[in-house]
């Protein structure tokens, strides 16, 4: 059997989406043959095949119109189906999917799919009747908030939805990142992941610019700001003080990613309820964070809460309330003051645990019959 993962992310790429697809497609090639489906930057020259794992990218023009992009990338999934149809063998596997217009596509062709589903955008009305009239195998879900809303909005039996949290990798060697000190002297703070003008920023620089162990903080900011560099640069000019004690490291590779997180006193994640996905999402740098016993300093919302829960790691976390600049403010305080105990030792699923445990419940449930309504 293979599977087929159909996706509109570019790949290679950077983004945590684009990571979340390689690494649980690879987690799938250990085990199955699996072929991806995506998008690729024209530069992009190379080939990503290994063991059971193929990646299939096709060019996509325009790509900085997302919609246009996904209208082409589904294109490809079209071909791509229709091919194996063609060829007998579209029955010979799984289609997994996680954007509305591919479900739809495979809904439509009458093809076992299952949807890998990230929120709660599932296109428009005649979509979700679609779909629902020609429901996927399952649903996997990265979050009870997600399995609730399919069960009560959308009718789904619960047989058909599996609970998978996002996983990490293990990277043994490490290495340094060129001109980032950590200074003994401070309490150092590691934030990685978006740097967009919804994240909550604006509280960070507030935090930094009020609070009375400011300059004994250092807050190592590793993501991409090229693309807002003109936000970054107007609210450093807005809190010059607080700007001071944060320093932008830039993208950072997988090696220097594990560099700075073994180094680091502790961890922040930043979200504001302008980020459209709260509510809805799993937030993949919690769990990486979570591989290192240090403090978290994180927004008390229901997606991390959950996680929390779920791991048992509630001592580690250093709470504040979203949109709250005072509320972040005394959860630095805290950390810097080294107000924090000990904490337990947490073991996160790796990719391949994960995708194991998925096909596990596939194969567990009536052996791939096609439903998923009670």
């Amino acid at each position: 059997m293979r599977l087929s993962y159909l996706t509109v992310a570019t790949i290679p790429y950077t983004t945590a989406h684009s990571k979340y697809v390689v690494q649980l497609c690879q987690g799938f090639g250990a085990q199955i043959k699996t072929t991806v489906v995506a998008a690729k930057k024209l530069s992009f020259r190379g080939s990503m095949q290994e063991a059971n794992f193929r990646l299939l990218s096709l060019p996509v023009f325009h790509s900085k119109n997302t919609r246009v992009k996904s209208y082409q990338v589904v294109l490809w999934h079209a071909f791509y189906i229709l091919w194996r149809k063609l060829a007998g063998k579209r029955d010979e596997g799984i289609f997994v999917v996680h954007n509305a217009l591919s479900a739809l596509l495979c809904a439509l062709l009458h093809c076992r799919y299952i949807v890998d589903m990230h929120g709660k955008e599932l296109g428009s009305d005649a979509s979700r009747k679609i779909v629902s009239r020609h429901p996927p195998m399952f649903w996997v879900v990265q979050s009870d908030l997600l399995k609730a809303y399919l069960v009560d909005e959308l009718k789904v039996a619960t047989d058909r939805i599996f609970l998978s949290r996002n996983a990490v990798n293990y990277i043994s060697d490490t290495r340094e990142i060129g001109g980032v000190e950590m200074s003994t002297d401070q309490c150092n703070i590691a934030y990685i992941g978006r740097l967009v003008p919804e994240m909550g920023y604006g509280d960070l620089m507030v935090a930094l610019e009020t609070s009375a162990v400011m300059d004994r903080v250092q807050v190592h900011m590793a993501g991409d700001r090229n693309k807002h560099a003109d936000y970054f640069e107007a609210i450093s000019k807005q809190f010059p003080s607080g700007s001071t004690q944060v320093k932008f490291v830039g993208f950072l590779d997988e090696s220097e990613i594990e560099w700075l997180s073994r180094n680091t006193d502790a961890f922040l994640l930043l979200y504001s309820s302008a980020f459209h996905f709260v509510g809805t999402l799993s937030p993949m740098k919690l769990f990486e964070y979570l591989k290192y016993e240090k403090p978290i300093i994180a927004p008390m919302i229901p997606d991390i809460q959950e996680v929390v829960q779920y791991y048992n790691c509630e001592d580690r976390m250093v709470w504040y309330e979203m949109d709250d600049s005072e509320s972040l403010a005394a959860a630095i305080r805290r950390v810097a003051d080294g107000t924090v105990g000990a904490f337990n030792s947490v073991n996160v699923e790796t990719w391949e645990d994960k995708a194991k445990n998925i096909l596990d419940f596939m194969g567990d449930s009536s052996s791939f019959i096609v439903g998923g309504r009670a």
